[in-house]
């Protein structure tokens, strides 16, 4: 497993929209990647009651036909752009000090555009399977209740938000632009760019 997560804009409306359809192009439907967690900006997209569940059936070590039960985050791409505007102000509260996020938020909305499909989902049981079995869900539904009514319990929901999306807490935020100038970073700043956006996957993305 290769402990990858996934964002997806689409006109497949389900998530998992890779999951046993051949309509699904990766060049042109997936958006970037990430590995080791969920990018910080990509839950910021999303709010609790835009989380689904389906089941899928795919095929085991064994090749029998198994049965998959899937949950994921899913939304309109612009209900998604709108949230993750009115997000980044939350964030900045929740993480003082780490340093501002509206340029970041910028260039993850350019991308989303300029990807096709009118939805937004991000596949991440990758991601999902290398925390203990519940945890990763509980700490997901909580940072997006957070986002949707902040309360005043921000050291709490700043725990979630870095173990979900893999942040190094000495890393901060740093600048938005730092691939396109070629701006030296320490390993933990290079590290949370990766963690607040993700990376390329077989498309450009615009911070890269």
């Amino acid at each position: 497993m290769s402990n990858l997560a996934y964002l997806c804009s689409s006109d497949f409306d389900r998530i998992y929209p890779s999951f046993g359809n051949p309509d699904y192009d990766v060049r042109d439907h997936t958006v970037a990647c990430c590995v080791d967690g969920v990018p910080l900006l990509w839950i910021a997209l999303f709010r609790p009651s835009d989380l689904r569940e389906a089941d899928f059936e795919v095929k085991g070590p064994d090749a029998r036909t198994e049965t998959l039960h899937a949950w994921a985050p899913f939304a309109l791409k612009e209900k998604a752009i709108d949230q993750l505007k009115e997000a980044i102000p939350v964030l900045h509260c929740v993480f003082q000090g780490w340093g501002t996020l509206d340029e970041h938020a910028e260039l993850l909305e350019e991308a989303l555009r300029d990807a096709e499909g009118s939805f937004v989902t991000v596949q991440l049981d990758e991601a999902e399977a290398l925390h203990e079995e519940g945890e990763f869900r509980r700490r997901f539904e909580h940072v997006l209740r957070h986002l949707a009514a902040p309360s005043e319990s921000d050291a709490e929901a700043r725990g979630d938000f870095i173990e979900l999306a893999c942040l190094e807490r000495e890393g901060g935020f740093p600048p938005a632009d730092a691939f396109l100038e070629d701006t030296e970073l320490r390993e933990e700043e290079d590290w949370n760019l990766a963690h607040l956006l993700g990376t390329g996957h077989f498309r450009p993305v615009p911070w890269e």
